[in-house]
């Protein structure tokens, strides 16, 4: 006979406090067994995040940012100007994760070699007064030139459409 799946909302809390944890720090924060643990992460289905392989895995639970979901995709411009997809960013609660398309570079491999970012990762943040964040629009859109605040950075971003 199957066991009863306890409530995953403590997990979730937990989760959304602490960030990134991994089945045997959650175990001891929840009291429960590690078994228990990944019944309550598979109950929770895709809003969890595994980081990380075998040992060295760490739980994370994504977030919504308003109404522009969890993902997106990261482009970068190519040696001809044309943008190309470069990764995918997830929003999570206690930051960033980065997923490279592809390589993963140097420099990542090095300091976030599993992607998690505590804030906004620096390549995404703003260099100069003006911010031009890639958002796909349909071109049967009308211009859009809009601000929305984005509590949770400080930040007000500008969405242009450009062609």
């Amino acid at each position: 006979m199957a066991r009863p799946i306890p409530d995953p909302r403590p997990l979730a809390l937990v989760l959304q406090a602490q960030g990134a944890l991994s089945e045997r720090a959650l175990s001891e924060v929840l009291g429960v067994s590690e078994a228990t643990v990944t019944r309550l992460i598979r109950s929770l289905g895709s809003s969890v995040e595994r980081v990380g392989a075998a040992r060295s895995s760490r739980y994370v639970l994504r977030r919504a940012v308003h109404n522009f979901g969890d993902q997106w995709p990261v482009y970068r411009l190519d040696a001809d100007g044309r943008p190309q997809v470069w990764g995918q960013l997830h929003a999570l609660h206690g930051g960033f994760r980065f997923e490279p398309k592809g390589t993963v570079p140097a420099w990542m491999q090095s300091d976030h070699p599993d992607g998690l970012f505590s804030g906004l990762p620096f390549f995404c943040r703003r260099f100069d007064r003006k911010v031009i964040l890639g958002v796909q629009l349909r071109a049967d859109l009308p211009r859009v030139r809009e601000r929305r605040p984005i509590p949770a950075c400080g930040m007000t971003m500008t969405c242009f459409r450009i062609f």
